[in-house]
């Protein structure tokens, strides 16, 4: 390990091929393909419709179960990428995703900044992991990548607090709870978690406590938790959080709520990242560590480990603060350093060099058409008034064809089809039960009397109902992604 500390400290590469690294990001990023819609994308676009022609909804309109009580938890995130995918199509979406992305990796290197006292190459080293993990496993078109751009902002602004000593940066914090609750009201909590650690100032064995004052933060903090309540459904909104985690059924079926395997491919990325950080601490541990860096590191470290989820907090939380740890490691740079004009000429041309890989990316995967298309075209081309269809929809597919107008049995917005949320009923259970040969599948089927049937291959309606039926006719078949996944539309039975 001394070796490897000592080839950081003679490492000392120009400052030009420093900030060339920051191009991982942005590869890693166009890498990802984000510009194809996902499930999720579709009801948030379908919302965000809603909410512009019909005002806010409180009652669910989407799908065939009636007086379904609704929280519309990302309102102002549907609307924006409804606004956005209105104008741009799907281009426009992921274009928005990526400008959001830039923002953030541009704030977390001044957040590295701001604790390194200049030692830009190891911000850039910290940048350009964050970077690469954050878009490997959660760059998509989903409420969180405005998580992540607020908790940055929301670090960088205590950051400056602290290191500045200057109150005026905690004027944005409210403005930062307001924005939230709003995007991605299930998130706010978190918001006001990471805001604990800066509270503690704790000077124990290896702790050293900030020198900063508490009152300004304290009146930061009520200002945020009194903002929170600007939004359209107000304290149900706040709340929002415990009514659509913990439940059983909810982390069964999202992937991203389950605990990550150690030996799986996530599993590795999670448990060797949090290890890489920890390594980090263990072999300086003769240097003093900030109190709120050590409770964010343990905190999220929590999460981390308990549900997929939660890795993404601790990549935002727990890795910008080894700027401040490390700093010793690294050489400090002269401030004064200039540089010429072909030095920025060569930097700006590289830059727009890899600038155009994600651009004809986004532009490049856009432009194919959904796998679900044949699927909603053949339904169309048999029905005039598709809004008065009933399809029987798995999690993953139901937003697409609830985006065309049709009532669907369920969809990927979890916590909707749970009793507690939506006052009348647990279709989860329910749908669980049936894929796991609870429920007399006849029995169902009467029960909702579907139009038409959107089956999965390993869906247990299409094993025990459809599958090798000459009862039914199959209208249509599609491949959906890479894993094999089959879907099947069928209508009415045959007649006899």
């Amino acid at each position: 390990m001394k070796k490897i500390k000592e080839w950081f400290k003679n490492y000392h590469p120009s400052k030009f091929v420093c900030y060339l690294f920051l191009a991982l990001p942005i590869i890693f990023a166009s890498i990802q393909c984000f510009g194809k819609l996902d499930n999720d994308s579709w009801f948030l676009l379908n919302t965000g419709r809603y909410i512009i022609n019909h005002s806010f909804p409180s009652i669910d309109p989407f799908t065939i179960h009636e007086g379904f009580e609704l929280v519309v938890q990302q309102w102002l995130t549907d609307v924006i990428f409804y606004e956005v995918f209105d104008l741009f199509g799907k281009v426009g979406v992921a274009f928005l995703v990526f400008a959001s992305y830039l923002i953030i990796i541009y704030i977390f290197y001044k957040l590295c900044q701001l604790l390194d006292e200049n030692r830009f190459r190891l911000s850039v080293l910290l940048t350009v992991i964050f970077g690469v993990l954050y878009a490997r496993f959660f760059l998509t078109s989903r409420p969180q990548i405005f998580d992540c751009l607020i908790f940055v902002i929301e670090f960088y602004l205590l950051e400056s607090f602290i290191n500045k000593k200057n109150a005026k940066y905690l004027i944005g914090l409210p403005i930062l709870s307001l924005a939230l609750i709003n995007l991605h009201s299930s998130s706010w909590f978190l918001f006001l978690i990471f805001l604990i650690p800066y509270y503690l100032k704790l000077d124990w064995f290896h702790l050293e406590k900030g020198k900063y004052s508490l009152k300004p933060l304290v009146i930061a903090t009520i200002v945020s938790i009194l903002v929170a309540f600007i939004n359209p459904y107000g304290w149900d909104a706040i709340s929002y959080i415990f009514y659509s985690y913990g439940d059983y059924y909810i982390n069964k079926l999202v992937v991203e709520m389950r605990q990550i395997q150690i030996f799986s491919f996530w599993g590795i990325a999670l448990y060797d990242t949090v290890l890489l950080v920890s390594l980090c601490y263990l072999l300086n541990r003769n240097k003093k560590m900030k109190t709120r860096f050590l409770l964010l590191y343990l905190g999220t470290s929590i999460l981390a480990f308990s549900s997929w989820k939660g890795f993404q907090f601790f990549l935002i939380s727990s890795i910008f603060p080894l700027a401040d740890f490390l700093k010793d490691n690294f050489k400090k740079e002269n401030k004064e350093v200039l540089y010429s004009k072909l030095f920025w000429i060569r930097y700006a041309t590289i830059w727009i060099l890899f600038a155009s890989i994600p651009i004809l990316n986004i532009v490049y995967t856009t432009v194919d058409e959904e796998p679900l298309k044949v699927l909603k075209d053949t339904i169309l081309e048999r029905e005039d008034t598709p809004e008065s269809l009933r399809v029987y929809t798995g999690y993953n597919a139901g937003g697409y064809f609830e985006f065309y107008d049709m009532k669907t049995y369920l969809d990927a917005r979890a916590e909707v089809f749970i009793k507690k949320f939506n006052g009348q009923k647990d279709v989860l259970k329910e749908w669980n039960d049936l894929q796991n040969g609870r429920m007399k599948v006849e029995e169902f089927m009467d029960m909702y009397n579907f139009d038409y049937y959107v089956v999965e291959e390993d869906d247990y309606l299409y094993q025990m109902v459809f599958k090798d039926n000459e009862n039914y006719e199959m209208l249509v078949k599609t491949t959906w992604k890479e894993e094999g996944v089959y879907l099947y539309c069928t209508g009415s039975e045959k007649e006899s």
